[in-house]
Order: structure tokens, then C-alpha cells, then sequence
């Protein structure tokens, strides 16, 4: 088959292998049936203005739609329709790689139960939305619309084809625009306020975002100048004693500042002393602090102003609230 089809399209032939009888079958039977060479869709057409449009839902949701639609497969007479199958045909062919299918050949080889038998079903099915859904976000031209954002299927569909109406005679919307106002009431003249905004601000992102390339550069610089290496990242005592990453950080501070090392030196005692500076830096007036892993320990305290003597004695100090998961 494969030197068949090496005549009759030699493309085909190069991309798919000898070995591959089912797909070798079924380009011989595009190409005999009059269909177009198998490839022809890879090649790009810029003829056609394509736009991709993905209707998705929230993780959580789609995972119970999924579960509740293998529920009501099985309560339809799934197990009947497989086994129906399997009986007339055996296991050798190419329905019993399906999702779906496969799962019952242990269920008839009796080493699993039915009910455990649609426990794996959930469990692929669910994986293999997730695989589906990383390799979609890998699409940047894809415009995402989410369920969970409206009300009915008519709101979605008029949402997904709000940018392809007709603006008004000179007016120009684009479809972030056409949602923030019909959707949720914002006015025009916010939206021409927002747009005149962030066009005195654009000039100054772009400063700002040269300023970020330039820094990351010269940081990038300084990881390779001092010869930064993964050992320098392998555990340590954690008080700075031999620690080989610690003195690395210290030589790569002091390139990127013109420095002396002593000067710009990352001295951090502990872990504790870590986090009390993250928090001294982060904390600010009337904040609510969520510890999800329990209340504080003791070492903590007094930077959260849960003790005496500590931030809770200076009146410009929050009240830090401990609300734990």
C-alpha cells in the first residue's frame, strides 16, 4: 500500500510510515474516491480571512458535565451497546481504542467491576478534555468565550458576533468595547475618557517596558558572567554557613549594581527572617491577612502586630485579621 500510495502522492507517501495501515488506507481511499491530495489542507491559505472563535467552560464545570453525561450514556444502555459490539466483533479493532469502549474489556474479562469501569470512563474523559485544552490554549488567534459568563446560548451567540455587525456610520467598536458597554452598562463617554487615557499613558508603558527589557537583560548578563550553575541552587544550611548559592547571589548583586559584594550581600538569616521581610514590605493599612495554613507561628507575631511590643503599638499599624482555611 505504501508504494501504491508512493505513486499516487508522493507527499503523503514521505509523511505517513509504512507501518501506518490506517491511514494509508484511508488516503488511497481519498485519493481514489477523487478527493484532493491528502495534504493539501496544510498548505496556507491566504485566500480566506479565518477567524477562530472557542466556546469553553470553567474547569470545575466542565468536569461535572462530563461526569453527568457518562451517567446518563450508561443509563441509556451503554454497557449493552459495547458488549453488543464486542460480542460480534472482538476486541481487535479500531472502536476499542476509544474512550469509552476500551474501558469495558477489563469489565468483560470480569477483573473490574461496572461501576469501576465508568469511574475510569470519568477519569479518561476528563483527561482527555485537559490534554484537548492545553493544546487549544497553544492557538493565540482563538477568541475564548466561557458559558459561565452569560446568561443563555442567545447571549453567547450574539456576543461572538457582535464584531462582525456593522458599525453605525462612523463609529468603529471594537468587541471588549461592544461587551463593557452592553453587557454591563458602561457608558460611551467612560469608554472615549478610558481610550484618551490610556493614549497619553501609552508613550510612558513604552519607556516603562524598555526599562523592564533592559533590566532583564542585564540581569540574564550578570547569571552568565558569574557563571551561574544549577548547583548554586541545591539546598543549603539555610543561615548563609558554606552556602555556595548564597556567595553567588552576593557576586551576581554586586555586578548588576556596581558594587562591592559586602555592600549589596542578600543577608537573610532563616526563613523566618524571609518571610518577615516579604511582610514588612507587602503589609499596609487595613489589610486582612488569610494564613490557609493556620495561624501564624509564633515567630511571626510580632511582624503581623498580633503581640504586644511588636507594629499593633503604633497607631498607623492595622489590626491584622487571622482568618484560617
Amino acid at each position: 500500500m505504501h508504494e501504491r500510495l508512493s505513486r499516487l502522492d508522493p507527499e503523503a507517501a514521505r509523511r505517513i510510515h509504512k507501518n501506518d495501515k490506517k491511514r494509508l488506507v484511508r488516503r488511497l481511499e481519498i485519493l481514489e474516491g477523487g478527493g484532493e491530495h491528502a495534504y493539501d489542507f496544510r498548505r496556507p491559505q491566504d485566500k480566506y480571512n479565518l477567524h477562530f472563535i472557542g466556546i469553553g467552560k470553567e474547569r470545575e464545570n466542565l468536569y461535572r458535565d462530563i461526569e453527568r453525561r457518562v451517567d446518563i450514556m450508561f443509563e441509556e444502555g451503554l454497557e449493552r451497546e459495547v458488549r453488543d459490539v464486542f460480542e460480534k466483533y472482538g476486541s481487535d479493532i479500531a472502536a476499542f481504542s476509544a474512550i469509552g469502549y476500551k474501558e469495558f474489556l477489563p469489565y468483560f474479562a470480569g477483573n473490574a467491576t461496572l461501576e469501576e469501569t465508568r469511574a475510569v470512563i470519568k477519569q479518561n474523559t476528563r483527561r482527555s478534555a485537559k490534554r484537548q485544552m492545553t493544546w487549544f490554549r497553544r492557538e493565540p488567534e482563538i477568541r475564548w468565550f466561557y458559558t459561565e459568563e452569560f446568561s443563555n446560548k442567545e447571549e453567547m451567540a450574539q456576543a461572538i458576533l457582535l464584531p462582525y455587525k456593522r458599525a453605525p456610520k462612523g463609529k468603529s467598536m471594537n468587541h471588549y468595547e461592544s461587551l463593557l458597554q452592553k453587557k454591563y452598562g458602561i457608558s460611551s463617554g467612560i469608554l472615549a475618557h478610558i481610550a484618551a487615557c490610556k493614549k497619553r499613558l501609552r508613550q510612558k508603558t513604552q519607556e516603562f517596558e524598555r526599562i523592564r527589557q533592559y533590566n532583564a537583560l542585564k540581569v540574564l548578563q550578570a547569571f552568565q558572567d558569574c557563571g551561574l550553575a544549577e548547583r548554586h541552587f541545591n539546598g543549603s544550611t539555610g543561615y548563609g554557613l558554606t552556602d555556595d548559592g548564597k556567595y553567588k547571589l552576593s557576586e551576581i548583586f554586586a555586578q548588576i549594581f556596581g558594587a562591592e559584594d559586602a555592600i549589596v550581600s542578600p543577608l537573610f538569616a532563616s526563613g523566618t527572617h524571609t518571610i518577615n521581610v516579604a511582610l514588612y514590605g507587602l503589609l499596609r493599612l487595613l489589610d486582612t491577612m488569610l494564613c490557609i495554613t493556620g495561624t501564624p507561628y509564633d515567630t511571626l507575631v510580632s511582624t503581623l502586630g498580633l503581640a504586644e511590643g511588636s507594629k499593633k503599638d503604633f497607631q498607623s499599624w492595622p489590626s491584622i485579621t487571622r482568618k484560617s482555611l
